[in-house]
């Protein structure tokens, strides 16, 4: 699992997702913006992030984002050894 921003020093954080997907199709990409508008939802989802929130955000939330993105992952790999 990887958690990015768009911003990150140095570097974007979408163009870094676009690289992770090519590399890493399987991983769980989560993206933390402090504004969230329709091109940064659209651009995320694009690059293959699996979701995109907005800060603030607490542990709580973030953990059971976490969560729900692994469980949807195990249900994955479950339906793909069962067909």
């Amino acid at each position: 699992m990887v958690i990015l921003r768009p911003e990150l020093s140095g570097l974007n954080g979408f163009e870094t997702a676009a690289r992770i997907r090519q590399t890493r199709p399987d991983i769980i990409m989560i993206m933390i913006a402090e504004i969230l508008n329709l091109s940064a939802l659209r651009l995320a989802t694009l690059v293959g992030c699996n979701e995109i929130i907005r800060q603030p955000l607490s542990i709580y939330e973030l953990n059971a984002l976490c969560r729900k993105d692994m469980k949807k992952e195990q249900d994955k790999e479950h339906d793909f050894k069962h067909q």
